[in-house]
């Protein structure tokens, strides 16, 4: 309301950003004001929709690119019992961790964190990337092929942010997890953009 009464036109919309092409199960609430014309959203996400795309689509030339002397192409490291369970997922080809090799807060009571240090598949879209990928205590980031979480070469492009932008080298692992977990996938603000400019409406 506050917007409309600045003389914006409002519209809102959550949109999978599965449909606009970013290979991620990540759903993401939109409010778009536009001074001229407003802009239907649900017509813009049906304009770019493309078939869902997967992990191997997003990050398979990128198996070569493992460096475990670079923050960028490197994955966190691991206590030795999370290590462990990562192993465990491999050892028997599955992608959920049973709970009885989980920590006693998930094995010794009810949970729904079946996510939790589970793998993701190589053929499907990721989960929603978050600044936790480098943990496997924090969701479904042990990587489909290789016993290891993300990098954040791997993250990045996950959340569709081009190779060519680059981390200040000051940046830590940590904080870097977090400013890609974070960020809105750019794919997003260009079919936005895109979409507004096609429709003569400005945003």
């Amino acid at each position: 309301s506050s917007l409309e009464g600045l003389g914006y036109h409002v519209s809102t919309a959550v949109i999978d950003l599965r449909e606009i092409g970013v290979p991620q199960k990540r759903k993401r609430f939109v409010l778009v004001g536009a001074k001229k014309g407003r802009l239907d959203i649900e017509k813009v996400v049906l304009k770019f929709r493309v078939k869902a795309r997967s992990i191997a689509w997003a990050i398979d030339d990128l198996k070569s690119r493992y460096n475990s002397e670079h923050i960028f192409d490197s994955s966190a490291k691991h206590s030795e019992t999370n290590q462990r369970r990562i192993e465990y997922l491999f050892s028997h080809n599955i992608y959920e961790l049973p709970n009885a090799e989980r920590p006693a807060c998930h094995r010794d009571k009810p949970h729904s964190y079946g996510s939790v240090y589970g793998r993701m598949k190589w053929k499907e879209p990721a989960p929603t990337i978050t600044g936790g990928f480098g943990s496997t205590g924090q969701g479904r980031f042990v990587h489909p092929i290789f016993p290891r979480t993300l990098t954040p070469h791997e993250a990045s492009r996950l959340q569709f942010i081009p190779d060519y932008f680059s981390f200040p080298q000051s940046v830590g692992r940590r904080a870097m997890q977090q400013i890609i977990g974070n960020a809105a996938p750019p794919k997003l603000s260009h079919v936005l953009i895109c979409g507004a400019a096609d429709e003569g409406i400005l945003i």
